[in-house]
């Protein structure tokens, strides 16, 4: 068996291998002369070289378009018998296009691969494809409103967020007039992402302010100034309005501060049906939280605050209390509710701004505009943000009903 076997492959090589590689040659010649057709549906279409003056409906910042289209190649089998759709793009040169229609002849110049190997001009003798037509339309430019909403995550480890400001600042915006005229009126937001800011960071800034200073200051970089586009999801824009040089996230140290003193009760009644509840005989009722010193109420418990500074402390201190509000809720059933209240909010404000231009700036009676609108904003930012905590670090937190004409008020532990 062996020596036949050996016979069979040493005999006549030369003559034998000559026919082998014949045959593989007719084999590889006649495998791709053979042609195939094969339909390729939903195949991207990319549009080049558009001027910057125009956009397509659906089109990407890179050129492709949201709508796909079904091809039929034809040409030579090993490559055709390979390909899938999303290795095929039709290219189309919109260069001279303008707003009116473009009806799209599709060759086998226009088609290509992502496989760099595969040469489509080369293999492919027939492309066939539903006739369809383009529009460029006409685009422009125009300042669209970006107003900055409140952070996402949470600061570093021992800082407390205080703010950003500009609240509100613009973008130039080029899309098509129907785009911008929605843009106009509804105005895009950002938001910035606190766990980016490390600790390390706001240590750094710290160190180097001045101790007249309470706000840390933190500058927005500039890869952060950026805005997607509702109708352009897949890129980014710049912020490039001036105001954006200036954006500026604040922080503070995180403590409570003392209010040191009690802070007065005040009732209030909102929308309240008069036959159900006179406000005449309404009262508080004293207990050991509540307590009534010359004719007023007060809660009988030290307090703390946070996310203010100690420069609003110190101005707004005699000016809060805690409103009780009642109304009559959705089913005519009263309702109680309470609230940190700051009375006669403009001189307050009045008597924090001159306090922190005097105490941070060289020369308060030269102010900058911006200046004044940034110290305004930061004490609205404490009006709104302020939190009050007991001496046992708890957030303070009311239970309140009302018992035969006394409004009750309790400390939630």
């Amino acid at each position: 068996m062996k020596s036949l076997l050996k016979r069979f492959l040493v005999e006549n090589w030369q003559r034998k291998l000559v026919a082998l590689i014949v045959a593989v040659t007719v084999w590889i010649v006649v495998d791709h002369s053979i042609k195939t057709t094969k339909t390729f549906p939903n195949v991207q279409v990319r549009v080049m070289n558009l001027s910057e003056n125009y956009t397509i409906k659906g089109m990407q910042p890179n050129g492709l378009l949201s709508k796909t289209i079904s091809l039929t190649l034809s040409g030579k089998r090993n490559v055709i018998k390979n390909l899938s759709s999303d290795q095929l793009e039709v290219v189309l040169n919109a260069e001279n296009q303008t707003s009116e229609k473009w009806p799209v002849q599709i060759t086998r110049n226009n088609i290509t691969s992502t496989n760099s190997d595969v040469d489509l001009t080369k293999a492919l003798s027939n492309v066939e494809s539903k006739p369809f037509n383009i529009l460029p339309v006409l685009t422009q430019t125009a300042k669209i409103p970006v107003f900055i909403s409140y952070p996402s995550g949470d600061p570093p480890f021992g800082y407390e967020y205080a703010g950003t400001y500009p609240k509100k600042t613009f973008a130039t915006v080029r899309g098509t007039e129907t785009q911008l005229k929605h843009l106009k009126e509804t105005g895009l937001s950002v938001s910035f992402d606190l766990t980016k800011i490390t600790k390390k960071e706001l240590d750094e800034i710290e160190s180097k302010k001045s101790k007249q200073k309470e706000l840390i200051s933190f500058a927005i970089p500039r890869s952060w100034k950026k805005i997607r586009l509702p109708f352009a999801p897949y890129s980014e824009i710049e912020i490039d309005d001036p105001d954006a040089n200036d954006l500026t996230m604040s922080f503070l140290r995180a403590q409570l501060l003392p209010l040191g003193q009690s802070v007065q009760v005040v009732l209030f009644f909102g929308n309240v049906d008069h036959t159900q509840i006179n406000p005449t005989n309404i009262q508080l009722q004293l207990n050991e939280f509540v307590i009534k010193k010359n004719g007023l109420y007060f809660l009988n418990t030290p307090l703390f605050a946070a996310n203010v500074s100690n420069r609003f402390i110190e101005v707004c201190r005699n000016n809060l209390c805690i409103l009780v509000y009642l109304e009559n809720d959705e089913k005519n059933q009263v309702a109680l509710h309470w609230t940190i209240g700051f009375v006669n909010r403009p001189d307050l404000e009045k008597k924090f701004l001159k306090k922190i231009m005097l105490e941070e700036l060289d020369n308060h009676n030269i102010v900058e505009a911006s200046q004044k609108r940034l110290f305004k904003y930061q004490f609205y930012n404490y009006m709104r943000y302020i939190q009050l905590f007991t001496a046992s670090q708890k957030s303070l937190v009311l239970d309140l009903k009302l018992e035969n004409n006394e409004v009750v008020i309790q400390h939630k532990k």
